[in-house]
């Protein structure tokens, strides 16, 4: 590589093109050279309206591909309205590359146009933060920056090109400096430590899956984990598309989503292993108590192990962690089972020696079998494995047992949907379920009535994409168009309340024609249902703090390429959903608005009093 670039951002996409970067989303600055660069080299620019849904985009593809995004970004108030999106994508650990004007060098300090400090706002809400003060310094830059988005571990980055410095020739000499080549560690063996003992001493073990899992779990490597230990398997909000949610030792959401049979293995659970998340406030702190029981933690990131459990804390690849404990398990397995055989094996040729023969010589025959056994014999050794195996079986049923009853409960409250008037959100999401083909993504707010989503088993199967325990409004609404970009392949589904669709409004509407086949399910409840139901709870008074105001759904979307309906007809329900989904098929973006009852709460949050009824 040599010669020279003619500005700053041509050198900027160039250098992310030859790394594979092709996702970008935005509303740049005045200049409009980053989408004259992009054209240059044959990529596209998703332009956006605001920069917080620019951020939510580029956070849902992050999300759903592993690989980086990139937002670009003008200056000032640009950099501070996008602030909210920075926030998810780090709590998220998205990598998204945000690349952002700034004032010019020379004017530094001057009060010049929408001059502000701009890395002092990023710095808190990502990884790395730099401004370039220098032409030199725009490739190095930039390899740097793709380098901290990927990690370990990810996240976003922020990358500011002062105006003087855009404009400038950007040198290209020398080779264009290589990434990091990863050490590939799935070979590598475990160290045997506390770890290890207390997963191997464990008879009711739950394994909690977190976000960091999230494309870290080829060939199902945590499934096998929990099978081999046993264990019921749960994830954190975050974590969810991370594991099969089919699987037969899935349990659902833990913490304040998890139903009530789901909670009471939480409560007889011996040891919590929590992989590759932080232990949330609402994976620990909802639902029922957490357990005093140990809780091995592992992570990558050293900021999300926590001091305030009780058990071993690793610091290293949750997926490495799980291949080297799946092994050892595995060959402890083998190794009793062959126990077990040799142990049949020597039974049967004793049967063949008289009493006194067994007895040896010089021994009566008045002990007892226990004293004939001695302190640590294999008689010993097998009733201990015997009561080990009772123990875990009964395990087994329990985790069973509990995911029958979540199923009974589900096909309870259809029924008692059926009953009511209206489309109830339990039959919605049915008929999602129902209509949906493979593969499939599922994208989710988390507002009082986008939370049913959340609770199993009420949508099964295909993958998720959750904002993260930040839960800013209008988050799905918006990365659901990143999530369809990522996997065009994929039937996305945007699960959201009407205050998130509004949000996303503006977005949804520029982006359906060149990035249509989103279905957008719009639950209408007049604003913000969490907020009404607090409202409620303390008696304030409704027309003065109007939250939310049921009624008329949201502004359709225009367009040639939106098809927007509204559904209120139970026995259509199914029909109408079939005939978004095919709308979305050819290309065009479904958007069903369904109004729903201010009582229609998700069972958890009902039954749990985390909203007053």
């Amino acid at each position: 590589m040599s010669g020279r670039y003619a500005d700053a951002w041509s050198a900027i996409v160039d250098v992310l093109a030859a790394y594979g970067v092709d996702a970008f989303f935005g509303l740049p600055g005045d200049d409009l050279e980053l989408p004259r660069a992009l054209d240059g080299a044959g990529l596209d620019l998703v332009p956006c309206r605001d920069q917080r849904n620019a951020m939510y985009m580029a956070t849902g593809y992050a999300l759903q591909s592993g690989r980086p995004a990139v937002c670009a970004l003008g200056k000032g108030p640009a950099v501070t309205h996008a602030a909210t999106g920075l926030l998810e994508a780090r709590e998220s650990g998205a990598p998204v590359i945000v690349l952002a004007a700034g004032a010019p060098e020379r004017r530094r300090d001057s009060g010049g146009f929408q001059e502000l400090d701009q890395v002092a706002v990023a710095a808190p809400l990502v990884r790395w933060a730099r401004r370039v003060g220098h032409p030199d310094r725009i490739v190095p830059a930039t390899v740097t920056a793709l380098t901290r988005a990927v990690g370990p571990p990810p996240g976003p980055v922020y990358l500011e090109v002062p105006d003087d410095i855009r404009t400038a020739e950007i040198p290209a000499a020398g080779a264009r400096p290589a990434l990091p080549e990863p050490l590939v560690l799935d070979s590598a063996p475990v160290a045997h430590g506390p770890a290890l003992a207390a997963i191997r001493a464990s008879r009711r073990p739950v394994v909690l899956v977190g976000g960091g899992l999230r494309h870290r779990n080829g060939d199902g490597v945590v499934e096998r984990f929990a099978e081999l230990l046993g264990a019921a398997l749960f994830t954190t909000a975050s974590g969810r598309g991370a594991v099969d949610e089919r699987h037969p030792l899935f349990c659902g959401v833990a913490g304040l989503y998890a139903a009530a049979p789901a909670r009471a293995l939480w409560s007889s659970c011996d040891l919590v292993v929590s992989l590759a998340g932080r232990l949330e406030e609402t994976a620990v702190d909802g639902g029922a108590p957490w357990p005093s029981v140990p809780v091995v933690q592992v992570n990558v990131d050293p900021g999300g192990l926590s001091a305030e459990f009780p058990g071993p804390r690793v610091l290293g690849e949750a997926r490495h962690a799980v291949l080297g404990w799946s092994r050892a398990l595995d060959g402890a397995l083998k190794e009793e089972r062959a126990g077990e055989r040799e142990g049949r094996a020597g039974a049967g040729a004793g049967t063949e020696r008289t009493d006194a023969e067994a007895a040896g010589p010089g021994e009566g025959c008045g002990r007892t079998d226990a004293e004939a056994a001695g302190p640590g014999s294999e008689n010993e050794r097998t009733g201990k494995e015997s009561e080990r195996t009772d123990v875990a079986a009964t395990w087994a049923d329990e985790i069973a047992e509990a995911r029958r009853a979540m199923a009974r409960e589900v096909a309870a409250e259809l029924a008692r949907a059926a009953a009511l008037p209206g489309i109830r959100v339990a039959e919605l999401l049915a008929a999602l379920d129902a209509t949906a083909g493979e593969p499939r993504v599922l994208v989710q707010e988390n507002g009082l009535q986008d939370m049913w989503s959340y609770c199993f088993p009420f949508h099964v199967g295909g993958g998720s994409v959750v904002p993260s325990e930040q839960t800013p409004l209008g988050f799905g609404a918006a990365a659901a168009i990143g999530v369809k970009l990522a996997a065009p392949d994929h039937e996305v589904t945007a699960f959201v309340g009407d205050g998130a669709f509004v949000a996303a409004r503006a977005d949804i509407a520029v982006a359906a024609r060149a990035h249509g086949g989103v279905l957008y399910v719009v639950l209408c409840n007049g604003g913000y249902g969490w907020l009404d139901a607090q409202r409620a709870r303390l008696g304030l008074d409704a027309e003065r703090y109007p939250f939310a105001r049921p009624g008329a759904p949201p502004p359709a979307v225009d367009g040639p390429d939106i098809d927007c309906r509204v559904l209120r007809d139970k026995a259509a329900l199914t029909d109408e959903v079939r005939a978004a989904r095919r709308f979305c098929a050819r290309g065009g973006t479904a958007v069903l608005f369904v109004p729903v009852a201010p009582d229609d709460v998700p069972p958890p949050l009902r039954d749990g009093e985390a909203v007053p009824q």
